[in-house]
C-alpha cells in the first residue's frame, strides 16, 4: 500500500486547485512474475508499497498483470508455429471509500490552551493530531481485515481450526494443517501470471489468543528448555509456522461496534461502521495479492464563522481491498462458512452493492468469482454414511457431505460419477461450483 503523505503541520486555508483534482487517473504496474524479493509492507499484505511512490490526488488506479508467454514444440516449414500476442490482465481500482473527520475546539478549550504553558499547549495539540492520524490508520487496517475476511468467506477460502481451543496435540496438528494448506493454496498454485509462490511471499497473521494457544505445541518437545521458555514467555518458540513468518494482530478475534444513543459501548474506531472480526482467528496471505491504494487529503484548520471556534476538517479516500491476484490467501475460522454466510459475504462485493461505501471488498474484472469445490469440500473423507443400497444415491451423498462438516455446500448443485461403495467423483455444475473432488466413505 502506498503510504499517504501525512500533514507535518496544521495548515490554515482551503484546498488549492491542484488538491481539488482528485479524479485524475494513473496506472499502477504490478509484477508480471512473483519473485522472492523481500520488502517491508504496509498493512502487512498489500502489493502497492514498492509499486507506487505517491497516490495523493488520485481517484483511480489501474492494475495490469502481465500474462506469461509460452514456448511450444510444433514447427511447420510453411506456417511456422502457433502465434501469440502479449497480453495483460487489467482491472481498475476506484478510490471511492471515504474516511472523514470534522473536529472543533470550543472557545473554552482555546482559552485554556492559550493560557497554558508552552509545554502543556504542545502536548495538547500533539495529542489531538496524533489521535486523528492513529485512528485513520486503525480504520484502514480494520477495513482491510474486514474486506479480506469477507472475500475469503465469499469464495470459501477457509481453513477450519479452532485456534482458541487447542491442546498440545491439536496445536501440533494445526501446524501441519496450515503447512498442507499453504502448499496447496499458496505455494503450488500455477496460473498464466504466476508459477508457484514462495514461502517468503506469504504473511501469516494470528490473533493474540490464537498465538498463545499455538505455543502449546512446543510443550510436546523433548527439549525441556524450549518447552519451559515457551510457557514462560507465552510466545511461539519461532515466530513462524512451517517457514511462514507470523505476526500477531490486535484486531482479530473481536468485534468493533460503533456507539448509538441506545448502546453506549463506544469502541472509538468509527462513528458509523462496525467491524466484525471475532470469528476471524488468523490468515495466510500472499503479499502480492491485495491492492488498497490511498489518496489522503491534508487536514485543514479553519475558523468556524458561525461560532468563532477553531475546527479541523480531514478527508481520506481509499479503495475497497481488491483481490488483484485472486485466491492467493485463506483465513482461519473455527468452522467452515455456511451457505448463508457465503451468500451474505458475496453480497458485499463492490459491484453488487448500490452504495459503494457499503462494499467491503472488490474482485478484479478477470476473477470469475465462482466457488471451487476444492475449497468448499474441506472434509473429503465422509466417514461412515447412510446408504439404502450397496452404493449411495446422489441425495445420500449430498446429505453426507454437509453432515461431515462441509456446511457451505448447497445440495443438488453438483453431480457424481464413478460411484462405488467406498468412493465417488464429485463435479461442479459449472454455475454454482466448478472443479472436481474425490470423495471417500464407508457404509454405516
Amino acid at each position: 500500500m502506498a503510504l499517504p503523505d501525512l500533514p507535518k503541520a496544521l495548515v490554515t486555508g482551503g484546498n488549492s486547485s491542484t488538491e481539488k483534482a482528485i479524479l485524475s487517473v494513473m496506472e499502477a504496474q504490478i509484477r508480471g512474475v512473483l519473485t522472492n524479493e523481500m520488502t517491508s509492507v504496509y498493512l502487512r499484505t498489500t502489493i502497492t508499497p514498492n509499486q507506487i511512490s505517491n497516490l495523493t490526488g488520485v481517484g483511480i488506479a489501474i492494475y495490469r498483470a502481465i500474462a506469461r508467454l509460452v514456448w511450444g514444440s510444433i514447427w511447420d516449414d510453411n506456417t511456422g508455429t502457433k502465434k501469440q500476442v502479449g497480453t495483460v490482465k487489467t482491472t481498475s481500482v476506484i478510490l471511492d471509500q471515504i474516511l472523514v473527520i470534522d473536529w472543533k475546539v470550543t472557545e473554552f478549550d482555546i482559552e485554556r490552551f492559550l493560557s497554558s504553558t508552552p509545554e502543556v499547549a504542545a502536548s495538547m495539540v500533539s495529542g489531538w493530531v496524533s489521535s486523528m492520524t492513529d485512528n485513520l490508520f486503525y480504520n484502514l487496517e480494520l477495513s482491510f481485515l474486514q474486506g479480506i475476511k469477507d472475500y475469503a468467506i465469499a469464495k470459501s477460502l477457509v481453513l477450519p481450526i479452532n485456534l482458541l481451543n487447542l491442546t498440545p496435540e491439536t496445536a501440533k496438528e494445526a501446524f501441519y494443517k496450515i503447512g498442507y494448506k499453504n502448499n496447496k493454496q499458496l505455494i503450488k498454485k500455477i496460473t498464466d501470471i504466476m508459477v508457484g509462490g514462495n514461502k517468503s511471499d506469504i504473511t501469516g497473521v494470528f490473533g493474540i489468543d490464537g498465538t498463545l494457544q499455538m505455543t502449546k505445541a512446543f510443550a510436546l518437545l523433548n527439549y525441556s528448555q524450549i518447552a519451559a521458555d515457551t510457557v514462560t514467555i507465552g510466545k511461539l518458540y519461532k515466530t513462524s509456522v512451517m517457514g511462514v513468518e507470523i505476526y500477531e494482530s490486535f484486531f482479530l478475534e473481536k468485534d468493533f461496534i460503533h456507539s448509538t444513543e441506545e448502546q453506549k459501548s463506544l469502541t472509538a474506531m468509527h462513528l458509523e461502521k462496525d467491524y466484525i472480526l471475532n470469528d476471524m482467528l488468523g490468515a495466510m496471505i500472499n503479499r502480492y495479492m491485495w491492492g488498497m491504494p490511498i489518496s489522503f487529503e491534508k487536514i485543514r484548520q479553519i475558523l468556524d464563522p458561525n461560532t468563532g471556534n477553531m475546527k479541523w476538517l480531514g478527508k481520506c479516500l481509499y479503495s475497497a481491498p481488491t483481490a488483484i491476484r485472486p485466491d492467493l490467501m485463506y483465513i482461519i475460522m473455527s468452522k467452515m462458512p455456511t451457505v448463508q454466510e457465503i451468500q451474505s459475504a458475496r453480497a458485499k462485493e463492490w459491484s453488487k452493492v448500490e452504495k459503494k461505501t457499503d462494499a467491503t471488498f472488490k474482485k478484479t474484472d478477470y476473477d470469475d468469482f465462482l466457488l471451487d469445490l476444492e475449497n468448499v469440500i474441506y472434509y473429503k473423507d465422509l466417514g461412515k454414511i447412510t446408504m439404502a443400497g450397496d452404493k449411495p444415491t446422489n441425495a445420500e451423498l449430498d446429505t453426507a457431505i454437509v453432515k461431515a462438516g462441509n456446511v457451505g455446500f448447497a445440495a443438488t448443485k453438483a453431480k457424481y460419477d464413478v460411484i462405488t461403495d467406498t468412493s465417488a467423483t464429485m463435479t461442479g455444475n459449472g454455475t454454482d461450483y466448478i472443479g472436481i473432488v474425490k470423495l471417500t466413505y464407508t457404509k454405516a
